[in-house]
């Protein structure tokens, strides 16, 4: 039964302050404490004097009464000591004041008036205490003020006014006192609270990072005994090692004078080999030079430096291209990137001079001559690392060809002479103009005609080939029919389209113009053209001849079925008096000069010239002419 009081009253009185700490703590148990004491003696006198009849009192201590009582349970729950302290002392006074009105200073009420000072110094502290101590006897100076003018009668004395003023300023006094002396032993312990509480962090924390550097330690010491153990393990490790790599040094260092006598002959060869490249390179006719992949010479031969002016020696370490210019037959220099060591270093592939290709100079300074040139790619892992360059005069080979070229002329000149007379006597024999022949003589004579015509045909394919070779033939333009023409050379191959019996398609374009251009040479290409389709096509088979209109250009295309060109003789067959084996096959009576003088007609009249062919499947050929036509060229023979 005790034991449940106990925890009733400390419920009551302590618990809902345990939050709390230090004054504030102390403060709220008192206003607590306070509060309970008054509520219960408010309504106990309250009850006495509504008995003796002070009903009006007796009201208002309850009405203070009621009014504490909700007070505390607001403070209790939310523990505002300042909010409920103000509402506490408020009430307090507005009561003392009633009752000293009431005369209570003459009766028990006064030991509630000397309390007062003890509960305001308490609760506020000395600064703010005052505030309420001067409120409390400024009210009673007021209320003393107005009974002296009449307002109201107070029920004691001047002199007993002046007694309660001077007793209550001495008790104020004395608990002001007191409670400074209670601040500023709060005010230290705190401060030596504070303190202690820092030392006690500080040690704290020297003690936790003591602990963790023992920790620390005690890790660092482990972790060395580990690293000790794997060094002795190491130590042994090695010294094994150092014992074999001792004895793989000595099987080494035997190897190397092994490979060293080894690498001391090969040098010895190469530098042979070297000294056998070196003079077969200076003997040889032609200038070679050898390039880096960004065209920095690395070597050149005595004749390579001799063409061009240079000492030996001098080219070394210089950019080819700026030794020397690579020029046209026109004089025009050649761009940088299509030069020949400029194409191969980028294409990889080899560049060489054909016949076919126009005349290439060389150009430095004052020395100019024509070349024919080699350029071939050094290459390492399929990677360009520089190129080697060969060049050799031509002048002399040119002046060669021009007199061998002039001798063919003249000789296919003097041997047309005989052979026309030839053509014109078999044609009186063969037209009956000296007489009737037999059957045999008709026969032997028909075969000296056509073959007289097969050498006059190879003559003037001769004489045509040496005079563009030579540069001297003539183009004569003229306002021509391209289509008139056409017909003409299939009107003139009737007899063989007749008997292969190959069907002719044309197709012409009406927009094709009359242009201006040799008929001659138009003839030409139509006859080369037209005959090579007939020729090599099999019985029965098609020819397609077109002339159409391409922007600005007009189009010549003959189409075939025939044999065709295989693809090893296609890189040859604008070559002078090259033929296919399956033409050779076909007709062995061919010349293979007849697409050399198209080509070169064409080219000569600004135009170009393709093929298309595929073994057995037949060919596609087609010149393109510009549509303004030839220009003029002066020369002193016309092609036959």
């Amino acid at each position: 039964m005790s034991e449940k009081l106990v925890r009733i009253t400390r419920n009551i009185f302590l618990s809902p302050f345990t939050e709390l700490s230090g004054l504030d703590r102390r403060r709220s148990q008192f206003i607590n404490a306070a509060a309970i004491v008054g509520i219960v003696t408010m309504f106990i006198f309250g009850r006495v004097n509504y008995l003796d009849g002070l009903y009006l009192v007796a009201y208002l201590e309850v009405a203070c009464g009621f009014f504490v009582f909700f007070n505390l349970l607001w403070f209790r729950r939310y523990l505002n000591i300042k909010f409920t302290g103000a509402i506490v002392l408020s009430a307090v006074t507005a009561l003392f004041l009633f009752l000293f009105y009431e005369g209570g200073i003459a009766n028990t009420a006064i030991l509630w008036f000397y309390a007062y000072p003890l509960v305001t110094f308490f609760l506020y502290g000395t600064r703010r205490g005052l505030y309420w101590q001067a409120f409390f006897i400024g009210g009673i100076v007021v209320m003393y003020a107005l009974s002296e003018q009449g307002l109201f009668n107070l029920p004691f004395s001047y002199l007993v006014v002046r007694q309660f003023i001077a007793s209550f300023f001495v008790v104020s006094l004395l608990v002001y006192i007191y409670q400074r002396l209670a601040e500023e032993n709060e005010l230290y312990i705190n401060n030596r609270n504070k303190e202690l509480v820092g030392l006690n962090q500080l040690l704290s924390n020297q003690i936790h990072e003591t602990i963790e550097a023992r920790d620390e330690l005690d890790k660092k010491l482990g972790e060395i005994r580990i690293k000790n153990r794997q060094l002795e393990k190491t130590q042994s490790e090695l010294s094994d090692a150092l014992a074999a790599l001792d004895l793989e040094k000595r099987k080494v260092e035997e190897r190397v004078r092994e490979k060293t006598a080894e690498l001391s002959e090969r040098l010895a060869e190469i530098s042979a080999e070297k000294a056998k490249d070196e003079a077969l390179f200076e003997s040889i006719g032609e200038g070679l030079v050898a390039v880096d992949q960004k065209g920095i010479v690395t070597f050149a031969n005595s004749r390579a430096t001799a063409l061009l002016g240079m000492k030996p020696g001098e080219m070394l370490g210089m950019s080819y291209p700026d030794i020397c210019d690579i020029e046209g037959a026109d004089g025009d220099k050649i761009p940088l990137k299509d030069r020949p060591v400029t194409r191969v270093l980028k294409t990889k592939k080899p560049f060489i001079t054909t016949h076919d290709m126009p005349t290439i100079y060389v150009h430095r300074g004052s020395i100019r001559f024509p070349a024919y040139i080699v350029v071939t790619p050094i290459l390492i892992e399929h990677k360009v690392a520089g190129a080697i360059v060969v060049f050799r005069d031509i002048t002399a080979d040119q002046e060669v060809d021009r007199a061998k070229n002039e001798f063919v002329s003249l000789a296919s000149h003097q041997l047309r002479t005989p052979l026309t007379a030839i053509k014109g006597y078999t044609s009186m024999l063969l037209d009956k103009e000296v007489g009737k022949l037999n059957l045999k003589q008709k026969k032997y004579l028909t075969e000296i005609h056509q073959a007289n015509e097969r050498m006059i045909a190879l003559i003037n394919d001769l004489l045509n080939v040496s005079r563009i070779d030579l540069g001297i033939f003539t183009i004569e333009p003229e306002i021509v029919s391209l289509t008139a023409i056409s017909d003409s050379c299939l009107g003139e191959l009737f007899g063989i389209i007749k008997e292969k019996k190959i069907k002719i398609t044309t197709k012409y374009d009406p927009a094709v113009p009359m242009m201006p251009a040799d008929p001659k040479l138009v003839r030409i290409i139509f006859q080369n053209l037209v005959s090579n389709a007939i020729k090599y096509t099999p019985e029965g088979g098609h020819v397609d001849v077109e002339v159409t209109l391409k922007g600005s250009m007009v189009s010549i295309v003959v189409r075939d079925d025939g044999y065709g060109i295989p693809d090893q003789a296609k890189n040859k067959i604008f070559s002078k008096l090259y033929r296919a084996d399956n033409a050779r096959e076909f007709d062995p009576e061919g010349t293979g000069l007849g697409l050399y003088i198209v080509k070169s007609v064409v080219e000569e009249s600004g135009g170009s010239i393709r093929f298309e062919s595929k073994e057995g499947q037949g060919t596609f050929f087609e010149v393109l002419i510009p549509s303004s036509g030839m220009k003029h060229r002066d020369g002193t023979r016309g092609l036959a």
